[in-house]
């Protein structure tokens, strides 16, 4: 182990969560719209109606993205101002997307999908 722990990762993603957000903006950089977004959606293979789980969406171009393609989406990271970012975002209003702060300590982000499975009837 590199002897960082959980809470120095979460603080150098907050204090980073700007930079990322330029950097990809609401269609992601040239390196992920070209090499990245399209391997993943081959592999994903996405379908209206899947339901997809995007972890570590961070501003959550790509979960728009997938929700373009009638995903339904749940995005989450644990970064507070990443998540902030993502639902100030132009795409955070489709209802397709559904984003969390993840907050697998308390169980929260458990309990939320959950929910949104139970909904969908998939349990």
């Amino acid at each position: 182990m590199s002897g960082y722990s959980i809470e120095d990762s979460s603080k150098a993603w907050e204090a980073n969560a700007q930079f990322w957000d330029n950097r990809m903006g609401d269609e992601s950089n040239q390196f992920h719209r070209e090499v990245i977004r399209p391997k993943v959606s081959e592999l994903l293979d996405i379908k209206e109606n899947d339901f997809i789980l995007d972890i570590a969406c961070g501003n959550g171009n790509y979960s728009a993205y997938i929700a373009e393609r009638g995903a339904d989406v749940v995005a989450f990271d644990y970064s507070t101002k990443v998540v902030a970012l993502a639902e100030r975002g132009s795409y955070y209003g489709s209802t397709a997307i559904t984003m969390l702060l993840s907050l697998l300590i308390t169980g929260y982000f458990y309990s939320m999908l959950s929910k949104r499975i139970r909904n969908r009837r998939l349990l």
